[in-house]
């Protein structure tokens, strides 16, 4: 972080670590590869109208939550959302691929997470190395999503995130960008139940 972001982060959200963490979770997911968290970012994420953000439904639909995924959705097409530059985002269609964007990496992240739970380092050696160069928070994040997952799940909902990925590209003429990311949000919610993925999940060795 810029040293003027964290001192804006911590007096927006004071010294409680819970709420520090959360945060920095999100932030990492809006800055995406770029190097360093700034005083636009915390402001983008914190500010008067981060309800319209869409981190409650990225959160949601890589747990397979359908209830708060829907009421997230909801929120993001009728306010819009923050860009990085402060700009706020109308176009549905805008919208749906920054939402796909965002999944995209948390579904990656988890991914490689259950694979280095099953089979360990030296078994998934390119998911293990690009999982060690994720924050140590952003680890134990992703293990925390992956634990309620099986790998076939999580295989399956990449494969609801590519098709809707396609379908926006394609100009599905049957359907409007709002109508895709809401079948994306069915989609997910079925294949990434953490209720079903718990009772089914296989045996782990840890790392």
């Amino acid at each position: 972080l810029e040293p003027a972001a964290a001192r804006l982060l911590l007096d927006l959200l004071g010294a409680d670590l819970a709420p520090l963490a959360q945060a920095l979770e999100k932030l990492s997911l809006l800055v995406g590869e770029e190097p360093l968290v700034r005083i636009s970012d915390v402001e983008a994420l914190v500010g008067r109208d981060r309800g319209t953000l869409p981190w409650d439904l990225v959160d949601a639909l890589v747990n397979g939550e359908l209830k708060p995924a829907l009421e997230a959705l909801h929120l993001v097409w009728r306010d819009g959302l923050e860009g990085r530059k402060g700009a706020r985002q109308t176009d549905s269609m805008g919208i749906s691929f920054q939402l796909l964007s965002l999944l995209g990496r948390g579904l990656t992240d988890t991914i490689r997470a259950r694979l280095v739970l099953d089979h360990g380092p030296r078994g998934a050696p390119e998911a293990a190395a690009a999982f060690g160069r994720l924050a140590p928070w952003q680890q134990d994040r992703a293990k925390r999503r992956a634990r309620s997952q099986t790998l076939p799940a999580l295989r399956v909902a990449w494969e609801h995130l590519l098709e809707a990925e396609g379908r926006l590209k394609g100009g599905d003429a049957a359907a409007s960008a709002q109508d895709v990311m809401f079948d994306l949000v069915l989609a997910l919610s079925q294949s990434l139940d953490s209720r079903r993925g718990q009772r089914r999940r296989q045996p782990v060795r840890m790392a």
